[in-house]
């Protein structure tokens, strides 16, 4: 309020000395407000940094996590591979087993239809030879 009658009433020197002082107080809380959003951006700074680390780490696990499911369907295409082998092989195994039977009843067929022969040579010759 003094400041204030000074001002308004007071000689030039004073109301001089006094507005220097209204303006180095206006700058000082220009100055506080400043420092206060230093601190604010200090604040702000380290709490983008966390940010950071953790998107970082995010990214890390993401990538850790792919890795581990590429593996994953490796082994799924490998395990579904070896199954698809495995039973193209017993097919394999099959099939030779009714070749190699296809083989023996053929033999018996041959050994048979040669028996047949014989036996209707041999008939045929004692009938020849039998009646004469």
């Amino acid at each position: 309020e003094r400041a204030r009658e000074l001002l308004v009433n007071g000689s030039a020197r004073a109301s001089l000395a006094l507005r220097s002082c209204l303006a180095s107080w206006r700058q000082l809380r220009s100055l506080q407000r400043l420092l206060g959003g230093d601190r604010d951006h200090a604040r702000l700074r380290d709490a983008h940094e966390g940010l950071k680390q953790r998107v970082r780490m995010q990214f890390e696990r993401v990538g850790e996590q792919l890795s581990r499911s590429q593996a994953m369907a490796l082994a799924f295409v490998g395990l579904a591979a070896w199954r698809r082998h495995r039973q193209l092989a017993g097919l394999l195994r099959d099939l030779d087993g009714v070749r190699q039977l296809l083989v023996v009843l053929h033999a018996e067929g041959q050994c048979f239809v040669q028996s047949q022969q014989a036996a209707e040579a041999m008939a045929s010759w004692l009938a020849q030879h039998g009646a004469a």
